[in-house]
């Protein structure tokens, strides 16, 4: 589906909530040590709508290792998005979304220390920082 650029790039929050981990290196929250963490994580009420950031196509929901329930929306110009630890989903593999439209449900699946979600900007391929593209919430 052909999505104008602007529509591609990730725009908005994925939801209402409060940054409690960012983009980059950070001590591990379930053990000891440190690792890159590829995302933010929002923290909100369990049930918390989620949204596409920008508008696509549904590559993937599902349940994936630690990332539990997962949502990977491919928004074209080499954007994509991915939303974890998931309640549940409002939407199916193959369904084209809007920027703004509820895709899912914030929870605590996967490996977690409690409710959030799990959001991360691909470009190219590579984890880039959310916090750049979380313009409005």
């Amino acid at each position: 589906a052909y999505v104008d650029m602007m529509e591609a790039e990730p725009s908005i929050w994925p939801c209402r909530g409060r940054i409690s981990s960012g983009f980059g290196v950070r001590s591990i929250p379930y053990s000891s040590g440190y690792q890159f963490h590829n995302g933010v994580d929002v923290i909100g009420s369990y049930n918390t709508e989620i949204y596409a950031t920008a508008a696509g196509e549904v590559v993937f929901t599902g349940y994936r290792g630690s990332f539990g329930n997962l949502i990977i929306v491919d928004h074209g110009y080499d954007y994509s998005t991915h939303y974890a630890h998931l309640a549940g989903f409002a939407v199916n593999a193959g369904d084209i979304v809007t920027k703004g439209q509820v895709i899912g449900f914030m929870g605590a699946s996967g490996r977690t220390t409690g409710t959030h979600v799990h959001y991360e900007v691909h470009y190219k391929g590579t984890p880039v920082n959310p916090a750049n593209y979380m313009n409005q919430q």
